[in-house]
C-alpha cells in the first residue's frame, strides 16, 4: 500500500469486472464510493453500501484485488478537525449500518441518463428520486461529508443523497483541491 489509510479518508472506486451499467448511465468509470473508519482489530477498514451499509477490510475488498481500480482522498479541509471525523464517522454508522441497499433508487440513473443525455435537460441531479429506501454508496459518501461541517453541506446543497451518483461526488471532489488531497491510486 503506497499510503497510510486515515479515518474520514474517501475513496472512489471501479469494479473492472462489473457495474457496465452504471458506468454507461453516469457516462463514468466510477462505479462506488466508501468511507475509511476506524481499523478493526488493527485491519485498515471501509464502511460501504453493498448488499448492505457495512464495514468490510480495504484490502481484500479493494487493495489485493484487482477487479477494483480506485483513487482515495484525505480531507484537508482547514476546519474539519479530527473530533468532526470521528463523529461524523459514528454517525453515519448509528444511522445506516445494516440499513439494506437501495436498489431501487438505481432507476433514477437511467431517468437522469435519459432527460440529460436525450432531451437535454440541465439540473436533473436536483430533482427527487422516487425511491428513497435503502442506501446507495455515493448516498453514505455524500451523508459523510454533510455531517462534517456546515461547509461541506452547501458544497453538496444542489445535490439529494438519494439521488447523488459516484461520479457526481468525484467531481464534487476535484473540484475543490482546497479541501481535499489525492494520496493514492490504483489501476
Amino acid at each position: 500500500m503506497d499510503f497510510t489509510p486515515e479515518p474520514g479518508m474517501i475513496g472512489f472506486s471501479n469494479n473492472k469486472s462489473g457495474g457496465w451499467l452504471i458506468r454507461f448511465f453516469t457516462r463514468s468509470q466510477i462505479t462506488h464510493n466508501f468511507v475509511f473508519t476506524h481499523p478493526v482489530n488493527g485491519i485498515p477498514s471501509v464502511e460501504e453500501a453493498s448488499a448492505k451499509v457495512q464495514i468490510v477490510p480495504f484490502e481484500s475488498h479493494y487493495f489485493r484485488n484487482s477487479n477494483y481500480a480506485y483513487q482515495i482522498y484525505r480531507v484537508i479541509a482547514p476546519f474539519v478537525t479530527k473530533d468532526d471525523i470521528d463523529n461524523a464517522l459514528v454517525q453515519i454508522f448509528e444511522e445506516f449500518a445494516g440499513v439494506k441497499y437501495g436498489w431501487l433508487q438505481l432507476l433514477y440513473f437511467p431517468y437522469r441518463w435519459f432527460k440529460e443525455t436525450v432531451l437535454r435537460q440541465k439540473d436533473v441531479h436536483r430533482e427527487k428520486n422516487w425511491f428513497t429506501k435503502g442506501m446507495i454508496c455515493s448516498e453514505l459518501q455524500f451523508w459523510f461529508l454533510k455531517y462534517l461541517d456546515p461547509e461541506f453541506s452547501e458544497m453538496l446543497a444542489d445535490y439529494d443523497g438519494d439521488t447523488v451518483q459516484p461520479n457526481d461526488m468525484l467531481q464534487i471532489v476535484k473540484s475543490r483541491p482546497e479541501y481535499f488531497e489525492l494520496v493514492s491510486t490504483q489501476d
